[in-house]
């Protein structure tokens, strides 16, 4: 059989979502030559850049454009270079295309390769002005040192160029105005009153400005603003798209807004404005996404950062003007965009490509914030009214019914039982474990190491000794477990190291004289017939899959036989099964 050309080698990795295998065709036949095929297109007419695209396959997407970036160093590079991006304007919508091939962090001189290639293609007058308006909005963000300065004066120049190509037209071509953007009362919130640039004349004047900062070295003192213009102009451009299609968030308008976000909240330490901005790019999580990796990601750290302004705030004293967005109505929005993120991530991670431990973490983390917003609603606003109760229970039903691909394990269960010990109420933590009941969260779900919510309380009773009202709090805990098992926890279900809630118990009760009375009748319980059942399958190894409806063999599979002691067990009352 004939081997395979490079070419071919990079179209066949490319089609099976293979990083891997492009970095060895990488090692074995170097920069020079993978570079002279990846401009080649296939049959379809798409190189393999434009291929990963369509096909959605994110990590192959990073990797040829880093190869793409790496190659405009080498002076053998080949020309194709300019040939791929020019393609790739060409076949998508410049705002898509951007947000592909731009970073916050590239060089200068990728930007300008990127602006030379796409202004050389076919793309119409339109395509151009949008081009060159996020261009000089790349520049206005781009953060590579010792060039800042050099990058914001271009791109004003790039803002200047998109004007004139406006209002300056050849003959038998109309001009194309500026439609400002209408600013809602979000927007004033998170960039102040400030409205867009919209003639020639007040962009030479910011340039002027600009030049003057930057002869004074007090450089920084405009750059704050100038982002903010760079941040009207893409959110002008975003909406005008949406109102002709439906558009999905766009990769590149996420990017400096988490950038901006960054600044405010770690630098600015603006709390308040942080949260709002957090709310801009989180309102495009409502939108179905063409990126989905590269959203989720952006989308998870808005809300990662909205938690902790939250958490901020809560420090400051009540009624005070730092606290003035720690509100119901805020806690509320953030447990909606926390479920559309969660539904992001689900559909990011089922691209073939994708590193499923990363989305574990992701989500893990977005389950987090959720438990965190729900907490907070409960200790700072027990009095919702009508409205925003029905509000929260549609949220969180809704976020704990998504499918999620991929295994996130551990439910907002395992995180209040968590937090239970440490809790300073624990009525009010009482209160939101059933509540996480209520909205359906699986009292039998397993975490990474196997264990339920009840594995995790059972292993918490030791834990409960120490604290000096024992007695009193012994009855929350009881309540607690009994809550679970009324709900359908299972006391039989094993971990992964083979532990039960039973045997749990039994070890509590060895070590500690004086146990709980009802939690040690439990021990002695007789399971329901529908456990011993299951068990002996187990056991037994008797086929059932496909043989049983899927509900009785997800119950089947909760149960492997784990020895509970020596002796049988024997019934009590006292304990609900």
């Amino acid at each position: 059989m004939a081997s395979l050309s490079v070419c071919e080698l990079i179209f066949q990795a490319v089609n099976s979502s293979s990083v891997h295998s492009l970095r060895e065709i990488l090692y074995k036949y170097g920069l020079f030559s993978v570079m002279k095929n990846i401009g080649i297109c296939n049959e379809d007419g798409e190189t393999p850049l434009l291929l990963a695209i369509r096909l959605k396959n994110f990590d192959v997407i990073d990797f040829l454009v880093d190869l793409l970036k790496k190659s405009i160093g080498d002076e053998d590079c080949p020309q194709c270079l300019f040939s791929i991006i020019r393609q790739l304007s060409e076949k998508l919508p410049q705002t898509e295309a951007i947000g592909y091939l731009v970073k916050t962090t590239d060089n200068l001189f990728w930007l300008e390769v990127v602006l030379k290639s796409i202004m050389s293609s076919s793309i119409i007058r339109s395509e151009k002005i949008i081009l060159l308006e996020m261009m000089g909005a790349a520049f206005i963000f781009n953060n590579s040192k010792p060039d800042e300065e050099m990058a914001h004066l271009r791109g004003l120049h790039c803002w200047k160029e998109a004007m004139v190509l406006r209002y300056s037209p050849n003959c038998n071509e109309q001009t194309i105005p500026v439609i400002p953007l209408v600013p809602t009362e979000l927007h004033w919130k998170a960039f102040g009153h400030v409205n867009e640039v919209l003639t020639l004349e007040q962009l030479e004047d910011l340039e002027k400005q600009s030049l003057l900062h930057a002869l004074q070295k007090n450089w920084q003192l405009l750059c704050g603003s100038l982002r903010v213009q760079a941040l009207l102009i893409c959110q002008r451009i975003v909406q005008q798209l949406d109102t002709h299609k439906v558009a999905g968030p766009n990769l590149f308008h996420l990017k400096i807004l988490l950038n901006y976000l960054l600044g405010d909240f770690l630098i600015r330490k603006r709390y308040c404005r942080s949260i709002n901005i957090s709310l801009i790019i989180l309102e495009e999580s409502k939108k179905r996404s063409t990126s989905p990796g590269e959203c989720a990601l952006i989308f998870a750290s808005a809300l990662n950062i909205m938690a902790s302004c939250f958490m901020m705030m809560k420090m400051e004293p009540l009624n005070s003007f730092g606290r003035q967005e720690l509100s119901s109505a805020n806690l509320l929005e953030a447990l909606k965009f926390g479920t559309n993120v969660a539904s992001v991530i689900a559909q990011a991670s089922q691209v073939k490509s994708s590193n499923s431990n990363s989305w574990y973490c992701c989500q893990l983390n977005v389950r987090r914030e959720m438990f965190h917003f729900v907490s907070w609603l409960f200790e700072l606003f027990p009095e919702l009214n009508n409205q925003e109760k029905q509000q929260l229970k549609d949220h969180l039903t809704r976020y704990v019914k998504i499918k999620v691909q991929v295994d996130t394990k551990s439910n907002l269960l395992h995180l209040a039982i968590d937090n239970f010990i440490l809790c300073d109420d624990f009525a009010r933590k009482m209160k939101i474990i059933e509540y996480f009941l209520h909205v359906g969260e699986d009292p039998n779900a397993a975490n990474i190491s196997g264990k339920t919510p009840l594995h995790l309380l059972a292993e918490q009773w030791i834990n409960w000794k120490g604290f000096r009202d024992y007695k009193n709090i012994s009855g929350f805990y009881f309540s607690v477990f009994q809550m679970l098992v009324d709900a359908g926890g299972h006391l039989d279900q094993p971990s992964s190291d083979g532990q039960t809630v039973l045997c749990i118990l039994k070890k509590q009760q060895m070590q500690m004289p004086g146990y709980h009375p009802e939690l040690e009748s439990a021990i002695d319980t007789i399971l329901p017939l529908s456990c011993y059942c299951a068990q002996a399958i187990l056991k037994y190894k008797i086929p059932f899959e496909n043989r049983l409806p899927s509900s009785l063999s997800s119950f089947v599979l909760r149960h492997g036989l784990v020895k509970v002691g020596s002796k049988m067990l024997h019934s009590n009352q006292n304990l609900k099964i």
